[in-house]
């Protein structure tokens, strides 16, 4: 029998996938700028709902869970924010090559402190079978939400910008992680 993904291990996995899509995005042409942006924001948002349905609430079971959810679910709204804000720049801009460079260190310290914090607690407080089911419904989660496309409204409208855009997604995918 084989055994299913373990939650730690494919948090371990999203991170680098999320930090080379940052690598991607710094490094990538200014023509392409727009289209990783938007590749990034809809890991990057699937990611953070996913955690915040399976890992914190985890987490809120757990002695002393409570305030460290807390604390990661305050940096992913300043993260979704920061998202939304960087939305409103013209991707191919000076502003915005500084501000992707802020997110993403944002984002690193904020998957350092997960890896140095959460996944401990998580990992001392869960048998092997525990972080599998875990990880399936993480898993299941992201996939909950990946119909919702990162770049246009619910009504089927064109994008009038991607501030919106992604502000609306945020909470699309949010009602279909939940739904799920």
């Amino acid at each position: 029998m084989g055994r299913g993904p373990n939650l730690i291990e494919v948090l371990f996995e999203d991170h680098a996938s999320i930090h080379d899509l940052f690598w991607r995005l710094r490094r990538g042409d200014e023509a392409d700028r727009g289209v990783l942006f938007d590749e990034l924001s809809g890991v990057y948002v699937r990611h953070e709902v996913a955690e915040e349905a399976v890992v914190y609430e985890f987490l809120l079971t757990l002695p002393g869970g409570s305030e460290v959810a807390a604390e990661r679910m305050s940096e992913q709204r300043r993260s979704e924010q920061e998202l939304v804000d960087l939305g409103r720049l013209d991707p191919a801009s000076a502003a915005f090559a500084a501000q992707i460079a802020r997110l993403e260190t944002t984002f690193m310290a904020h998957a350092a402190k997960e890896e140095a914090e959460v996944f401990p607690m998580i990992e001392l407080n869960a048998t092997i079978a525990v972080l599998e089911r875990l990880g399936a419904r993480y898993e299941a989660s992201r996939r909950s939400s990946s119909s919702v496309p990162p770049d246009a409204e619910s009504t089927g409208r064109p994008r009038t910008d991607r501030a919106t855009s992604i502000a609306s997604m945020i909470k699309r995918v949010r009602e279909a992680v939940r739904a799920s």
